[in-house]
């Protein structure tokens, strides 16, 4: 959690870590507190000071309420509003626990509670945070939590102010999956580049082993002039497997390239969790590689950096657009002189990543506008003026801060601070190697010949398997020919997605729906992404690693 002690700006939530409230201003700040629920020793005379207080509070458009050990205290329109409660007595008879159950999603709820007991005991005195909230009426938004440590009567209390942002996170999320199609289109050059090169001597490697089975089918029947003997064809066979070892190798290449950029196009409206940090940064790195390559050094500090708290998808954005601003900012291409240096390291609770450059660095006129929308010192057709606006958002939504020192002509540094976590990041699922004698009966579905024999040939000598080239298909083999052991399905096909196949199944067949393995290449609509998130089955992403495919499919075999 990142705490600022510092006073809000003007404009912001009025919150301050040394207010001082009393009973006789909380209980008459609006008529509700003043009725029969209220014992009469705590209803004080009207005053002026009261009122005007009463009105001050309750013409605010954020929410504020406030919150003793005992519970809550006062509650304004606006918040009675925000929360979809009907009257401020039943608000105030909710405990702050089940206001929480009731409000805030499951996932977040312990981030909650955890910031607004530190706050109780004045550790620190003032927070804040971006949190989701649902209404009574299951309506969903994003509000701006700041919660202070105050004095309510001699005892300590919360005072928490809530300003609904959803409309303009909305906006910022628009505005930053443009921004993420811009960065693709700044790469777009250099990631084909970096796809043609290993392109090149994979389908070279491959014509050449090719043509070296043609040769040794020839020898084999005798039809050339060189009878083949047992010497000469080992001796083929060597540079055949290095070539094939080569094409391997490239195509590891491109699926690398191709896995960073489903990083960059994934939904960042994801829920905030466990992050490798160092992951994040070295996607972000590979991505940058040929805007950076060509015109600086890079060096690297990053592998104690651990976990952070936050969203992959915005880190790796984050990151790559400081990366590229880093490059872009030396005058000439002289990789002996330019160097970005990035280094990771924790303070405490806090994990802090500085993007370092020697190049040309921030004017003074200009440091206090670098995160003003549309600003930017970029030639024309170079740079939107939004990312780093876009990147200072991103980062104040998973509760950390993005900050610039600089000096023109030497250099400029971005330091990036986020709350460290101790949970494990998320990762694929390692699933041991069972007995290989097994044998199943296996149907594959896929609406893409080539990947459907690919997958079928991996696995025919160790399971009998079936195919089927759509959804459609595959429903008529299980019933028509069914019961099999396992199948393993692509996400996305036309007809009937393999989201359809499976929920036709489950709703006859729960046991067969379990023992599906899906295959995507990308969930590339909200609909998919909701449905991998919903389902526990196994799902691997294409291109497909044999071993891991074994493994996966031994392992749901194995129960």
């Amino acid at each position: 959690m990142t705490t600022h002690p510092q006073d809000h700006p003007p404009g912001e939530a009025c919150t301050s870590s040394s207010v001082k409230i009393s009973r006789e201003s909380v209980n008459q700040q609006t008529p509700a507190l003043a009725d029969d629920s209220i014992p009469p020793s705590t209803k004080p005379p009207s005053s002026h000071t009261s009122r005007e207080f009463r009105r001050l509070i309750e013409a605010f458009h954020d929410g504020v309420l406030v919150t003793t050990r005992q519970g809550i205290v006062y509650g304004n329109q606006a918040l009675i509003t925000l929360l979809g409660y009907p009257s401020l007595h039943e608000f105030l008879t909710t405990s702050p626990k089940e206001l929480i159950r009731r409000h805030v999603p499951r996932a977040d709820r312990g981030r909650a509670v955890h910031l607004l007991s530190n706050v109780l005991r004045s550790l620190p005195l003032h927070a804040q945070t971006e949190l989701p909230l649902i209404g009574l009426d299951k309506s969903e938004s994003v509000v701006l939590l700041y919660v202070d440590s105050i004095e309510f009567e001699g005892v300590p209390a919360v005072l928490v102010t809530m300003r609904d942002i959803t409309e303009s996170r909305s906006i910022q999320e628009k505005l930053s999956r443009a921004e993420r199609m811009a960065s693709i289109g700044t790469l777009a050059a250099g990631v084909a580049h970096e796809i043609n090169n290993p392109l090149a001597y994979v389908t070279t490697n491959i014509a050449y082993c090719m043509e070296r089975l043609r040769y040794m089918e020839e020898l084999l029947e005798g039809k050339s002039i060189r009878l083949g003997n047992p010497a000469s064809l080992r001796a083929m066979l060597t540079p055949m497997a290095q070539a094939l070892t080569e094409a391997h190798h490239g195509t590891g290449r491109v699926a690398t390239i191709v896995r960073d950029l489903r990083a960059l196009t994934r939904d960042d409206k994801e829920l905030d969790s466990s992050v490798d940090l160092p992951s994040s940064l070295s996607t972000a790195i590979h991505m940058s590689d040929s805007e950076v390559r060509y015109r600086s050094r890079l060096t690297t500090d990053i592998d104690n950096a651990g976990a952070v708290w936050g969203n992959e998808t915005r880190l790796v954005q984050i990151f790559l657009n400081l990366i590229v601003n880093a490059a872009q900012s030396f005058k000439s291409d002289n990789t002996e002189q330019n160097l970005i240096e990035i280094s990771s390291w924790a303070e405490g609770d806090t994990s802090v990543t500085e993007i370092t450059d020697n190049g040309r660095g921030i004017p003074d006129e200009n440091i206090q506008r670098i995160f003003d929308p549309f600003f930017t010192t970029k030639p024309v057709g170079v740079g939107t003026g939004l990312g780093l606006s876009i990147c200072h958002g991103l980062v104040e939504s998973m509760s950390g801060s993005l900050t610039v020192r600089s000096e023109y002509g030497v250099g400029s540094t971005f330091r990036l601070e986020l709350r460290t976590s101790s949970e494990k990041p998320q990762s694929i699922r390692r699933i041991p190697s069972v007995n290989p004698n097994i044998r199943a009966r296996v149907l594959i579905v896929d609406d893409e010949p080539l990947i459907l024999r690919s997958i079928a040939r991996l696995l025919r000598d160790q399971h009998d398997v079936e195919t089927a080239i759509n959804g459609r298909e595959a429903l008529e083999k299980l019933h028509d020919e069914g019961p099999f052991d396992l199948i393993v399905c692509d996400l996305m096909m036309p007809e009937m997605t393999g989201m359809e196949l499976h929920t036709a199944v489950a709703a006859t067949d729960p046991e067969t729906a379990a023992r599906f393995v899906f295959l995507t290449g990308g969930a590339f609509t909200e609909q998919a992404r909701a449905f991998l998130n919903r389902v526990d089955n196994p799902k691997l992403d294409k291109p497909i690693q044999p071993n891991l495919l074994r493994n996966v499919v031994s392992g749901v075999l194995r129960g």
